[in-house]
């Protein structure tokens, strides 16, 4: 079993405990340690970083601004390209403002994307208000949303300015995975090493095209929400959605993207496959707790939580609020991406009936000013600090759409959950989270005061639900750093190692048919076939020559037979 060393203990929750050296030996390991670690830091301290986040979702950001401003606290210069700047300035840190092409309807390139996202709302494929749309829906329906956003982005004038300068010098490049694969020509442009941060269970595409093996046997695709060991009908419906996946991605998604890429960059830029396989480093965001497990390479690196900061003081109203509920708090948000106020009617009139009975208060992310109808003990706002929030003690449930992003914070802080899943992986969150046994699962078309009020009980009375939830935030804590800290680490590692080319996948230099030795099978069956096909012949070969000969004694023996019975007849004749 693995020991930690003697000198430091630390986990993920901040909390260090510091155990006193042993020897002078001891205490030169940890002074050589610390001095070689300011050596490492000086290294590569003020590179350029430039962060490329086109998709207007603003629960993504606070994932990759966490990472971005910590590379700016720790002096380098980061650049981030995205809708959503910040709102106080940061030293070292630069905003270059993207139009938000889902709100912003001033030219008719963004409302033409607006109109999409719309139909990708109204229609289904995105928030599920009706019956669940099978993945492959999902998936293509998403491909044509991200393909319009990305065309948009481009074509914005501060952006095409950035484009087409000359001054600009970056060492590296963090991007959005596969949402956004068109912007891969910034790192063409600036002849820079690419990280790429997958904010989700991810694309199997992404994996193959770093090396990574395929696991549709046992890795379950994140759309089909299957939680754990698949039947076989599950493995059937799984090879499917993977197949599905991939032939999209190369026949659809990719075309276009790589199309966009060269209207905007020019024709001389290389293929998205190729500017692809540039990729440095994968910050993959799942975690060991709650995701399914599959083989990496070491330039995949799991960061699960790393949004995730040390809870701060709650502003007085929420802080007295929470402190006088002797029965608790409960918290309800849909997230950033879907407001409440989408809602249908019927759901928002179940959710306030089943509050208004509850002895529980009630916080709700109400993003549409007044709630008609709100009980006494509801209190709403567009926006809550959620993980503040979530770390007060008087915390008793939190009631959510299965986002990656929450779960990791309910998980972190121990809080029994209640989800209601909507969109893309969130069923398969929330799935997992069932198996964990911290949380319950209402299906949004059985979203119905009865099944709240089932679902509310079953949390809030059930103490295993807490007990489990404890157990697995342990598990979850139990890290030898931060996931910030980790991504952090590897981040700076690519920028020391001027990409680190030597923690890349050498199939990445291997054609498709290289990869699965069909150069070798082929030639080897044809070979195989070919000496089965001249034993046969040389069996064939002896078998006939055999019968002849048989065949010919045959026949030497019946003459035989035969003159020897006429002649003993001839004989008893005389």
């Amino acid at each position: 079993m693995r020991t930690r060393p003697s000198h430091v203990l630390s986990r993920m929750d901040g909390e260090v405990t510091k155990v006193a050296p042993t020897s002078v030996a001891a205490s030169s390991k940890i002074l050589v340690a610390g001095l070689w670690t300011v050596l490492v830091a000086r290294e590569c301290q003020g590179a350029s970083i430039l962060g490329v986040f086109p998709f207007p979702a603003k629960s993504m950001m606070i994932l990759f601004t966490s990472l971005m401003e910590e590379l700016a606290t720790r002096g380098h210069q980061v650049t981030v390209m995205s809708s959503f700047p910040r709102d106080e300035p940061l030293e070292n840190y630069t905003d270059i403002v993207l139009p938000n092409s889902f709100t912003e309807k001033g030219n008719s390139t963004a409302t033409r994307t607006s109109s999409s996202l719309t139909d990708f709302t109204e229609k289904g494929a995105m928030y599920n208000f009706g019956a669940r749309p099978h993945g492959t829906l999902h998936l293509y329906t998403a491909s044509k949303v991200i393909n319009k956003v990305s065309d948009t982005v481009l074509a914005a004038p501060d952006v095409q300015r950035f484009i087409h300068s000359q001054d600009l010098h970056f060492d590296i490049v963090v991007v959005h995975d596969v949402a956004h694969m068109a912007f891969l020509g910034l790192a063409h442009k600036f002849n820079a090493p690419i990280i790429r941060i997958v904010n989700f269970a991810g694309y199997e595409w992404t994996f193959l095209e770093q090396g990574n093996p395929s696991v549709v046997s046992y890795n379950p695709h994140y759309l089909t929400g299957i939680e754990g060991e698949m039947s076989f009908w599950e493995r059937a419906e799984n090879a499917y959605m993977f197949l599905y996946e991939l032939l999209l991605m190369d026949y659809f998604y990719i075309p276009v993207q790589e199309a966009i890429m060269r209207k905007h960059f020019g024709a001389s830029v290389p293929s998205v496959s190729k500017l692809n396989r540039n990729t440095a480093l994968i910050l993959w965001c799942v975690d060991d707790v709650l995701s399914h497990h599959r083989p990496l390479l070491p330039n995949v690196i799991r960061v699960g939580g790393m949004h995730i900061k040390k809870p701060k003081k709650l502003p007085q109203d929420l802080q007295k609020f929470m402190d006088d509920a002797p029965h608790g708090v409960i918290y309800m948000s849909l997230g950033t991406n879907l407001p409440s106020a989408y809602l249908p009617s019927e759901k928002i009139a179940a959710l306030i009936e089943i509050f208004a009975q509850l002895k529980q208060k009630v916080l709700w992310k109400w993003e549409n000013g007044t709630l008609p109808g709100r009980p006494p003990n509801v209190k709403v706002a567009k926006w809550f600090p959620q993980q503040d929030i979530l770390d007060h003690p008087n915390m008793r449930a939190f009631i959510f759409q299965g986002g990656l992003h929450s779960s990791e914070e309910a998980l972190y802080h121990a809080v029994p959950v209640i989800g209601i899943p909507v969109l893309a992986e969130q069923l398969q969150n929330v799935r997992m989270i069932q198996k964990r046994g911290f949380g319950v699962l209402v299906d949004f078309s059985n979203l119905s005061s009865s099944s709240l009020e089932w679902a509310l009980k079953e949390v809030l009375e059930d103490p295993r639900y807490k007990t489990n939830a404890r157990e697995a935030s342990r598990l979850f804590r139990d890290q030898p750093e931060t996931p910030l800290e980790r991504a952090v680490y590897w981040t700076e590692f690519v920028i020391r190692h001027k990409g680190a080319t030597h923690l890349r996948s050498a199939s990445l230099t291997l054609s498709w048919y290289q990869y699965y030795l069909l150069d070798i099978l082929l030639p080897a069956a044809a070979l195989l076939l070919l000496v089965c096909w001249a034993i046969g012949a040389i069996l064939l070969r002896v078998l006939r020559k055999t019968w002849s000969i048989l065949e010919l004694k045959l026949k030497i023996n019946g003459r035989r037979c035969k003159n020897t019975l006429f002649g003993s007849s001839k004989t008893k004749k005389k």
